[in-house]
């Protein structure tokens, strides 16, 4: 294919493609080629060390796992031109090289291995300067990245204190500056809409009005409405019936091209009237068409990823309508249902970068009196996300409160990161016009439907929500620059436990002493004043002496012959089994006398009796009360009466 004096050739296998690069390789000829899948090499980001790490020590311990790095060294910050705390290594693509995220330790620091995250930009070569493929690919001839000169960019004579220029727009930078305009990345996909284009009815009359045969559309800005009836007679009678009948569907396909079997088969199985699709990562020479749907998308020119589409089906009445926006993507049409107001339905996708404007959401809102804007917002906010929020989430937030619209988002997080253990949800829709969506009561099943969907509901809730803490004891109210510190304690040991950065864990360390010190410190004057408010007058100071002058001995159970013994009372009082069985025992004179004989070897039995049976004192009632429940009361009266004879 020719194109501005360039030929480019689409090999169909790689094997052509290499017979191709070596022709040309070869024959020295000027061009640039992109490195085949197969080709590709894996590289990784190891987290962990310090900066100034071996990068040596690295490849050996590497290889002595069995890896085979080609390449590795530290992560380099252009802003600060300082290294960061990261080291890339890459692998040749072998299934042995999959294997290198088990390893948690290099040496002795831990470390996590992660995959190298793609850039939002498009890729530069370094060589020519052009966009979208690799200088190690690339044979052409070299120009300057500073002074656009025909050199290459370390070989560049230009001093120091001269201003650079571009090789694109000739401008005072760099080729590689960001803000270039002829940098894809500030490339507009399509043309700026007029003002007030959605107000003015003659410019959506021309819009909708389909094109004269003599001018060629531009596919670009340009739809053709194409009308297309019902394909049953039996068209419901009311928009409202209509529209609860339709199934819509959203998914964010991260990539569709080789998808496209599952979503072939998707289609076949569920039969959805409209289908929502996000980061379809689709070129413009990419096909995309179903049987029985019409497709319409948005693809991202600039650089990969990204873009948007709808699928539709046939014997729904449409038509596109595009809707100028540069924050986020967005596939727009129109729906025209039986005896109804047109609704407006959007697939949106919003880059993780940037903040979204509001004008350009109301665009979409303002088209029409019903609309509906499903997609990828890339935004958290607590109404719909659980955990952290960002600034788009609060500008959506704003948005949907301010006029008066409806948020649909799922129960459960829509995006699971893989370098952390925070689920967020950023897939939900948005609503103008339409009811929340109470359930439809015909029977008694329906009623058991909805009352299950509203336990799981409120399931999913308890499980996504923070887990109660319980706390033994009184609760300690610390100083509130104590608590603070702990809360900066706890962010800094979770950063450490997602990144295993070891600052992060020095920091935590350090935090966790300064907060030891500061509440010793706390309960050491919380001592001193509670002492200086002790006072002889109202006792508090002799209850707080007989507090901690008190010792209480814990005594352990005691087995006696009728059970165990626990209270203290149980244990000082022998057990009346034995006295109340001997009593039933007739004692004759000789056994009381024996028995005195060696009672008064021990202790003096009249003083004993007399307190017994004579004494009336209180004192004595409360000291001596277990001697008139042990002994048997004929023995204490023939004592008595021997004592008195």
């Amino acid at each position: 294919m020719m194109n501005n004096d360039k030929l480019k050739i689409f090999p169909p296998t790689p094997e052509a493609h290499k017979a191709i690069q070596n022709k040309i390789t070869q024959d020295g000829m000027k061009s640039h080629t992109y490195e085949l899948n197969d080709e590709k090499q894996i590289k990784v980001v190891i987290r962990g060390l310090s900066k100034d790490f071996d990068t040596s020590v690295i490849i050996s311990h590497l290889q002595n796992q069995g890896f085979a790095p080609t390449l590795c060294h530290p992560i380099r910050n252009r802003q600060s031109n300082t290294n960061f705390n990261l080291f890339l290594v890459t692998l040749p693509k072998i299934p042995k090289s999959k294997e290198i995220y088990q390893i948690e330790f290099i040496g002795r620091m831990r470390v996590t291995i992660e995959s190298l995250r793609k850039k939002q930009s498009p890729g530069q070569c370094y060589n020519c300067q052009e966009f979208f493929h690799h200088s190690r690919l690339c044979t052409r001839n070299p120009r300057c990245m500073k002074c656009a000169g025909p050199h290459r960019s370390r070989e560049c004579p230009k001093p120091k204190d001269t201003p650079p220029k571009c090789l694109h727009c000739n401008g005072p930078h760099t080729a590689n500056f960001t803000g270039c305009p002829k940098n894809p990345v500030n490339r507009r996909t399509f043309s700026e809409a007029p003002e007030n284009a959605w107000a003015d009815p003659a410019i959506i009359a021309k819009i909708k009005m389909p094109p004269t045969p003599a001018v060629e559309p531009n596919p670009a800005t340009q739809f053709i409405p194409r009308p297309v009836q019902l394909a049953s007679n039996a068209n419901p009678p009311t928009q409202e019936v209509f529209f609860k009948q339709m199934s819509q569907m959203i998914w964010n396909a991260a990539g569709i091209k080789n998808k496209l079997n599952q979503l072939k088969y998707f289609l076949l199985d569920w039969k959805p009237d409209i289908l929502a699709l996000q980061e379809t990562h689709l070129s413009p020479g990419d096909r995309l068409k179903f049987p029985n749907y019409s497709s319409y998308r948005t693809d991202r020119l600039t650089h990969r990823g990204g873009g948007t589409a709808i699928l539709i089906r046939n014997s729904i009445d449409h038509h596109p309508t595009p809707v100028a926006s540069t924050t986020f993507e967005n596939t727009t049409i129109e729906l025209h249902l039986p005896d109804s107001t047109p609704i407006t339905i959007s697939s949106i996708c919003r880059p993780p970068h940037g903040s979204i404007s509001t004008l350009e959401l109301n665009n979409i809102f303002n088209s029409n009196s019903k609309c509906i804007a499903v997609g990828d917002f890339n935004a958290k906010h607590r109404a719909w996300s659980s955990g952290t929020w960002n600034s788009n989430g609060s500008i959506i937030h704003d948005c949907i409160c301010n006029n008066n619209l409806i948020l649909l988002a799922p129960c459960e997080p829509t995006h699971f990161p893989n370098h952390s253990n925070n689920p967020s949800t950023l897939d939900f829709g948005i609503l103008k016009n339409f009811s929340s969506g109470n359930p439809n009561i015909q029977n008694i099943k329906d009623i058991d439907e909805a009352i299950a969907k509203l336990n799981s509901a409120i399931l999913t809730a308890i499980n996504l929500a923070s887990r109660s803490k319980l706390i033994n004891g009184n609760y300690r109210k610390l100083p509130p620059n104590i608590v603070k510190k702990i809360t900066l304690r706890n962010q800094i040991r979770k950063r450490w436990q997602q990144t295993y950065d070891p600052r992060y864990r020095r920091t935590a360390n350090r935090l966790t002493n300064q907060i030891r010190r500061e509440i010793r410190d706390y309960d050491q004057e919380s001592w001193k004043e509670w002492l200086m408010s002790l006072n002889q007058e109202d006792n508090s100071i002799y209850i707080a002496a007989r507090k901690f002058s008190r010792k209480y001995i814990q005594i352990p159970p005691i087995l006696d012959t009728d059970g165990i013994k626990y209270t203290p009372w149980e244990k000082q009082t022998p057990s009346n089994s034995p006295w109340r069985t001997h009593s039933k025992i007739t004692l004759n004179r000789t056994m009381v006398l024996t028995l005195m004989k060696s009672i008064e070897q021990s202790v003096d039995t009249s003083i004993i009796l007399n307190l017994v049976l004579t004494s009336s004192s209180p004192r004595h009632k409360k000291s001596y009360p277990f001697l008139r429940e042990s002994i048997p009361g004929r023995l204490l009266v023939q004592m008595a009466f021997l004592t008195k004879h």
